[in-house]
């Protein structure tokens, strides 16, 4: 048994999933101009959910977890209250993504 937690599943899958996007885009290239811009707009939501994740939920994870004890309880609200706003636009941006995603792919779908 190994300590883990959700930072490690993610820290799998969000590279995981990036490669994925990128490799359908290079494949895919020759097909339809329309699938190529939801493929390029997904593969760019995508990066930006991870830029929030590393910019600003990192730092917020560092003080909500490292040393709580010590850390003035004001200080832990807001914080906890920051990740929170910043999750809710993380979770919009990866939603549009697969949305996105989804519409290359009816697209690819449709053009067969």
């Amino acid at each position: 048994m190994a300590v883990a937690n959700p930072g490690s599943f993610f820290r799998f899958i969000a590279p995981l999933t990036q490669l994925s996007i990128l490799t359908s885009l290079v494949l895919g290239w020759k097909r339809p101009a329309g699938r190529r811009r939801w493929l390029i707009l997904a593969l760019v939501l995508i990066i930006a959910a991870d830029v929030i994740t590393f910019t600003f939920h990192y730092p917020r994870n560092a003080i909500l977890f490292h040393d709580p004890m010590h850390t003035p309880p004001e200080t832990l609200k807001k914080v906890a209250v920051e990740w929170a706003y910043g999750n809710y636009l993380r979770i919009l941006l990866v939603g549009a993504a697969m949305v996105s995603t989804i519409k290359a792919l009816l697209l690819n779908r449709q053009s067969m």
